[in-house]
């Protein structure tokens, strides 16, 4: 996260430039979240 001082437009730019990689971030890490969970499942962990 950057800390920076920023007029508003900046910001909200600043603001959606990491929501965006929060996103991304999500949707690389979501499939292998849930083969973790299929293996707690399988061994009865959940």
């Amino acid at each position: 996260m950057r800390i920076l001082p920023l007029t508003a437009p900046a910001a909200s730019k600043h603001l959606l430039a990491d929501a965006t990689e929060m996103a991304r971030t999500f949707a690389t890490l979501d499939p292998a979240w849930q083969a973790v969970q299929r293996v707690a499942k399988m061994f009865g962990l959940q």
